[in-house]
């Protein structure tokens, strides 16, 4: 009895340290291929985002920890929002804000 309970206790231990260590070459893998492969940007935000949707709570996380490497090769764009100039920059540092438009 004594024997199983070890032995449950090292294949917690063990599913712990597997499931960190997928979780870190998920990540690892995402942020490689957001800088080899940055033309894939849109179809791996798709389909990161469309599976969070359904994802439980501890697999959300992991979506979007492999998601953030890919938002670096984004740029959004509002069409209603005028150009960014220097003197915008200054207005909005001046006014407390630290982000320029």
């Amino acid at each position: 009895m004594e024997i199983n309970i070890l032995n449950e206790e090292r294949l917690g231990t063990l599913d712990a340290l597997l499931s960190n260590a997928y979780c870190r070459s998920q990540m690892f893998l995402s942020k490689q291929m957001a800088q080899l492969r940055p033309e894939l940007t849109m179809p791996m935000f798709s389909e990161i985002t469309h599976r969070f949707q359904t994802a439980r709570a501890e697999v959300r996380v992991s979506l979007l920890q492999c998601l953030l490497p890919w938002l670096e090769n984004m740029e959004l764009v509002a069409a209603s929002v005028p150009p960014a100039t220097p003197l915008s920059y200054i207005m909005f540092q001046t006014k407390g804000f630290v982000m320029q438009l």
